[in-house]
């Protein structure tokens, strides 16, 4: 949730007001904490107790929308501290030492919309510690922290969020139905973890998956998605690319693959059935040495990047182009073998396409 970081430095640069100015309300604050208008900015005050942030424990902490803790030292995060906030739509948690919620800690903010937890030390979230939440939150971030796996039922009250960020974490496995409840997701993040399969055909509303930097063999399964739009697995251990490997989710625009250093091919219409995919990404990949005849399907592609990999030929009809459509094209970087199998590249209209210098 970057966006959110964005949004407290466009008025954390501004002067500090007097709380009391603005509302009766902001006066038992600590005076490290900032208060416009409905934010409440206690970030980077060296915090490591909630309890001394309000200084009379009945002061009216309804008031805010936006509240930012990050960048503390917080070891506890208490529902006796989070309860009195009902209006709040923002909690940012991040960049802290936080390795412990309670039960049931957000059932008295059931307006969270976005909750930053990110940056901090969980071994594990347990089911019941998001109860309250299902109606409006609709993004929850716990990157950058410790976890190994998920309980089946940890996301079960989040029907409605919309984006999941999970990446940078320790997941080796997810337990059956760990995304069972969120019917509603459009985003899933998991770069960075060690999974080595991942099933998301329950997620159908899914638009982006990115799981870069995994330990994945085979593609994901993705189940029967007409929603789902954009595939991230630079990184990983695929050695092949197999035929239609992608069919069940045709109206995907965009796919990467880099740096997959078990790569050695893309079997014959390993993208067929993708009438929508406009980029595909397939570079840096140092065994890949062979790309199948209509690997890339029948339909035209807006860029396709194959530098950096080990390719000495191309068959003719790989690449679909015409005056009408033509394709970014990258190429650099590979062994060619510039005999009479490669002479179709030197058409006008094709070398055009070409970004990069192919030798």
């Amino acid at each position: 949730m970057d966006f959110l970081k964005i949004l407290f430095v466009l008025w954390a640069s501004a002067p500090i007001f007097n709380c009391s100015i603005i509302s009766s309300v902001c006066q038992n604050l600590s005076s490290k904490c900032k208060c416009v208008d409905h934010i409440l900015d206690c970030s980077q005050v060296n915090l490591t107790d909630l309890d001394r942030v309000i200084e009379s424990p009945t002061a009216d902490r309804s008031f805010f929308k936006i509240v930012n803790f990050s960048f503390n030292d917080l070891k506890i995060l208490k529902r006796s501290f989070t309860a009195p906030f009902h209006k709040v739509e923002t909690f940012d948690f991040s960049h802290n030492n936080l390795h412990k919620l309670e039960n049931h800690n957000f059932v008295y903010n059931p307006n969270l919309k976005f909750l930053d937890l990110s940056h901090n030390v969980f071994h594990e979230i347990k089911k019941g510690q998001f109860a309250g939440l299902d109606s409006n939150l609709r993004a929850l971030n716990l990157s950058y922290n410790l976890l190994s796996s998920l309980e089946s039922d940890t996301f079960f009250h989040l029907r409605n969020l919309e984006n999941l960020d999970l990446r940078s974490n320790f997941l080796t496995r997810l337990e059956r139905g760990t995304f069972g409840s969120l019917t509603s997701l459009k985003i899933l993040n998991l770069d960075d973890n060690d999974l080595a399969t991942l099933s998301c055909k329950i997620l159908t509303k899914l638009e982006t998956l990115s799981l870069m930097y995994n330990s994945l063999t085979n593609f994901p399964i993705l189940g029967d998605n007409t929603n789902f739009k954009n595939l991230f697995l630079d990184g990983n251990f695929l050695g092949a690319i197999q035929t239609n490997a992608l069919s069940s989710t045709p109206n995907v625009m965009q796919i990467s693959m880099k740096n997959m250093h078990n790569l050695k091919s893309v079997e014959k219409c390993a993208f067929c059935g993708l009438p929508k995919l406009k980029r595909l990404i397939l570079s840096k990949n140092r065994h890949l040495t062979e790309i199948g005849t209509l690997a890339f399907g029948t339909e035209p592609l807006t860029e396709i990047d194959l530098s950096e990999n080990k390719l000495t030929t191309l068959p003719f009809d790989l690449i679909f182009w015409d005056d009408e459509h033509k394709v970014k094209l990258k190429m650099g970087y590979n062994p060619w073998n510039c005999d009479c199998q490669m002479k179709w590249i030197l058409n006008d209209g094709f070398r055009e396409m070409i970004e990069d210098d192919p030798r």
